[in-house]
């Protein structure tokens, strides 16, 4: 009697521990820390193909964050010829994560090490353990100018013409042309 009590006991108390564990939170099977997988893909609509170079970066960060702020986590796939749609998995160390924020998630393409193509940031439940955002849409993306100066800004004012037709103008003639800040020119 007293070893199926045994039994029953240490039944009980690998009962108790195991449910102790799985409320512990999400608890991976390689035993590794608990992770947020996040799939989908990248594409766009236009009929433009990639060079070679070309890296596809899905990217998730506080919606608060600022432009150059650090990326919570990223994944990045050198494309090497590939074309779009490009699949994707990110996996986000929990560890990494705030429960108090809210987080979106970014895809772009880098070209030569410079962002051609970026979609709009999609808000992510980072509650969840598995998450499948679908088709990432990218759109093509032009930097904005140094020092936040518009182009209007930049040419404003009198420039002197020293070549015309790979020709060099005589720096004794007076050949100008004056831009206004409105977008209109003379000379």
């Amino acid at each position: 009697m007293s070893t199926t009590l045994a039994s029953r006991r240490g039944f009980m108390l690998a009962t108790i521990a195991s449910a102790a564990m799985l409320a512990a939170g999400y608890a991976r099977a390689d035993g590794g820390e608990p992770m947020l997988t996040i799939t989908g893909e990248v594409t766009y609509l236009q009929r433009i193909a990639l060079p070679d170079d070309a890296v596809a970066v899905v990217e998730i960060k506080p919606d608060d964050a600022a432009d150059g702020d650090p990326v919570t986590a990223e994944t990045r796939t050198e494309l090497e010829g590939r074309q779009v749609p490009v699949p994707f998995t990110l996996e986000v160390p929990r560890a990494h994560l705030d429960a108090g924020k809210s987080y979106v998630l970014r895809g772009g393409i880098l070209v030569a090490a410079e962002m051609r193509w970026l979609s709009d940031p999609v808000p992510v439940d980072v509650a969840e353990t598995t998450l499948d955002v679908g088709t990432l849409t990218l759109s093509p993306y032009e930097a904005p100018p140094p020092f936040e100066i518009d182009g209007k800004e930049l040419l404003a004012g009198e420039w002197r013409i020293v070549e015309v037709g790979g020709r060099a103008v005589p720096a004794d003639i007076p050949a100008t042309i004056a831009f206004g800040e409105d977008g209109a020119f003379s000379g």
